[in-house]
């Protein structure tokens, strides 16, 4: 299969002709520099099926660890493999979108350092708290309306994260304070089961009502003032 994306931005998406070959090797065209990426040897899909590698000129992604694998908005069933926590090299930014994903986060992913990670509008369980650390360096992490169930306030978020979309899952405890550390760009927890104070600094009185409704017992601004027990 061969497509051709364009940008809408010169700051965005450059032109990149793909073809998958074999099921597990990308050779792509990016402005007449011909590259290859070979995927982990046991991840296998559909045919026809949309693979898409976007490349981020503003961010020199060609070159610099900022590739993104898009296997979003198909209609991938099962599990997320092991495999995917098998990459070498440069670790893309991982894409998973508006599948039919379901199961568990397998615990290999938690073993890499992606870029940014779109895992939202799947049917994914349990602990997702392995994708964050402090020795990572991703930017974005969309977890949104899944069926995901950890304790928030046990993460440790790394420096780096500057969008957190959790909305729609069943995480629960409290807002820890080491999230107004966080240079936060957006942030979304609301419908989960999330208890307790909104911790006061940083960015986190910067975001209305919506990031943060739809809890079982959050409190404190934006939201209402927390009730004197």
């Amino acid at each position: 299969m061969t497509r051709k994306f364009s940008s809408k931005s010169n700051k965005t998406l450059a032109i990149l002709t793909f073809l998958l070959l074999g099921r597990e090797t990308l050779i792509a065209a990016h402005n007449g520099t011909r590259s290859s990426v070979t995927l982990p040897p046991t991840v296998s899909f559909p045919s026809p099926f949309l693979l898409t590698l976007w490349i981020n000129t503003e961010f020199a992604c060609f070159t610099a660890k900022s590739w993104c694998l898009h296997l979003d908005r198909n209609r991938l069933t099962g599990s997320i493999p092991e495999s995917f926590g098998a990459f070498q090299g440069n670790v893309p930014g991982l894409y998973l979108s508006h599948n039919q994903l379901s199961g568990k986060i397998p615990a290999s992913l938690g073993n890499l350092d992606f870029g940014a990670i779109d895992f939202s509008r799947n049917k994914l369980e349990g602990d997702a708290s392995i994708l964050f650390g402090p020795n990572k360096t991703t930017q974005i992490v969309d977890l949104s309306r899944n069926l995901l169930e950890f304790d928030l306030s046990k993460v440790a978020f790394q420096s780096s994260l500057t969008s957190l979309d959790i909305n729609h899952n069943k995480i629960y405890g409290s807002i820890p304070q080491r999230m107004t550390q966080l240079d936060l760009q957006f942030l979304n927890v609301s419908y989960n089961r999330l208890c307790g104070k909104i911790p006061v600094g940083g960015k986190l009185q910067s975001f209305d009502y919506s990031t943060y409704f739809h809890n079982r017992c959050l409190c404190g601004a934006p939201l209402e003032s927390c009730k004197k027990a």
